[in-house]
């Protein structure tokens, strides 16, 4: 595999996680913004003034004692050390002293202002941010006018050293009796000099723009929201891709079948929300949607195991006999791992599909923990399968003819198909009972031969332990695994279970499906092509 394969495929990956947690990130990515708007919006009005100083860039002590300063002749250095000199908290003691402002600190007005410099010019801006305008405007002009007067005291007491110096030198020369040399004269022509150029001292900084109006600082709510929506969009991976590695789910189809060691015959979505509360079925209700079409895909599946012989995938370990005694495989057993995993919906829509298909199907409900297939089709009261195994009604009361009478477009196959359903009928505490047991093997052997498939609804095989002796009764077993419920330890256990049984395993059906990658999308593009046509 090529690097670039595996990159596509890592993220590919990545936004599989991102599409299985979409509900793990919406919070943050909404949170986080409205949080930043809000309290952009909740700070108090501000307003800023500036005002401007010119610097001078010659550096007179230097000049005179002929020391090389670096920054004469590079501006940007220069203006980027006086704005650091600007900073300094002398300057902005001496500033609110000036104003008269005895509640502010110097490290208030440091946090409330800036000094900023330009590349291209000889200016110091001196900005000052405060509520109220007019003491911004006072405090911008106050800092600015006490720097340059700071700096002018900074460069007299550099000239009075200088000036000091000077004249130590000379007076040594004068006592030497050397006021012929060369260097005396030198000596003193440099004091007339520093004489001339005390006197421009003050020319180092001129204040050129006092600050004569504040403007009104708006909260950035645009840019603060645009932070909070990166903010929330980082927590709100971080949080998905945390979630994703402590989930024990199993996520794939590949990873059931790697573990059951049984094929995948089809793969189900979870049933519209409107279906699951009116017990409906979508074999009936919606016969032309992507749902039901995935029913039908699954009956096509199940009739070319049953008919075509052993497989030999490379995902199945053993040879699944679909022949028993050379009879076809009639009686399937549908189960599951755990309860609320689909089971029942999904036995009697491919029961409907297959009576659809032109086959003469009889359902059974043979869960006798929680019998539910009633439910589907309005038999609730009507005798059963445990009335009729312990004698107390005839299997013909037992069995309930179903209309199939669906839109003419739904009826795919021949007209000859017919769905009969017997319900468990009176509870009983389990199936283990002798009694129970020889009536079953009779009953069930009455209806294979009334009937091209019986299927037969049973309790999950990890939650109640007389499942696993019901396999005996059939021809084949069908599991049905959701995406929802089943952990990778209850799989280990269902193949270990079901390793114990002799019947041939045909396969398994994952609904829940649209919780893998990509199944979705297929689905919308189906239902699209359906409309369309």
């Amino acid at each position: 595999m090529t690097s670039e394969s595996t990159s596509l495929s890592t993220l590919h990956d990545y936004l599989r996680v991102l599409r299985r947690r979409k509900w793990i990130l919406i919070p943050p990515l909404v949170i986080a913004p409205v949080v930043a708007v809000f309290s952009s919006l909740g700070q108090p009005v501000r307003y800023e003034a500036s005002a401007q100083v010119l610097v001078n860039r010659q550096n007179l002590p230097a000049n005179l004692l002929d020391i090389n300063d670096p920054t004469q002749n590079d501006s940007v250095r220069l203006l980027t050390t006086q704005a650091q000199f600007a900073r300094l908290p002398a300057i902005a003691r001496q500033t609110l002293e000036a104003v008269g402002l005895t509640n502010w600190s110097a490290s208030d007005l440091l946090g409330e202002s800036r000094v900023t410099s330009s590349d291209n010019s000889d200016f110091l801006t001196f900005t000052v941010s405060d509520a109220i305008r007019s003491r911004a405007m006072v405090l911008a002009t106050a800092y600015a006018n006490q720097y340059v007067a700071y700096r002018q005291d900074f460069e007299r007491a550099q000239l009075e050293s200088a000036r000091r110096s000077l004249r130590a030198r000379i007076r040594r020369l004068r006592q030497a009796d050397a006021t012929d040399s060369p260097l005396y004269a030198s000596l003193v022509d440099r004091a007339d000099q520093l004489a001339a150029m005390e006197a421009v001292a003050a020319s180092k900084g001129v204040l050129v723009r006092p600050a004569t109006g504040a403007g009104r600082t708006t909260n950035n709510v645009v840019r603060n929201g645009l932070f909070g929506f990166v903010l929330g969009l980082f927590t709100a991976v971080g949080l998905a891709f945390l979630r994703d590695a402590l989930d024990r789910r199993v996520r794939s189809a590949e990873e059931i079948a790697g573990r059951l060691q049984l094929r995948l015959l089809g793969r189900l979505p979870r049933p519209p929300r409107g279906a699951r509360r009116a017990n409906e079925l979508v074999m009936l209700e919606e016969p032309e949607s992507p749902h039901a079409e995935a029913f039908r895909m699954l009956r096509m599946s199940l009739e070319f195991v049953t008919a075509r012989g052993p497989s030999e995938s490379g995902l199945v370990s053993q040879r699944v006999q679909l022949r028993t005694g050379g009879q076809r495989c009639r009686r399937v057993m549908v189960t599951s791992a755990v309860e609320g995993e689909g089971k029942s919906t999904t036995i009697a829509n491919l029961a409907v599909a297959f009576a659809l298909a032109g086959r003469r199907v009889i359902l059974v409900d043979l869960d006798f923990r929680r019998a539910s297939l009633h439910r589907f089709f309005s038999l609730r009261g009507k005798v059963g399968l445990s009335d009729v195994v312990y004698g107390s009604a005839q299997l013909r009361d037992a069995i309930a003819d179903i209309d199939l009478d669906v839109p003419a477009r739904g009826r795919r196959g021949s007209s000859s198909g017919s769905l009969r359903v017997v319900p468990f009928g009176t509870p009983v505490p389990h199936a283990a009972d002798a009694a129970f047991t020889l009536g079953l093997e009779q009953v069930l052997e009455q209806l294979a031969d009334a009937a091209d498939l019986v299927l037969i609804d049973t309790p999950p095989l990890l939650r109640v332990g007389d499942t696993l002796a019901l396999t005996s009764y059939v021809d084949g077993v069908l599991v049905v695994t959701s995406l929802r419920a089943i952990r990778p330890p209850m799989l280990d256990e269902l193949r270990r279970v079901l390793t114990e049984s002799p019947v041939a395993k045909l396969g398994f059906i994952l609904t829940g499906a649209d919780l893998e990658g990509g199944y979705e999308y297929l689905t919308y593009r189906y239902g699209r092509a359906l409309s369309a046509g």
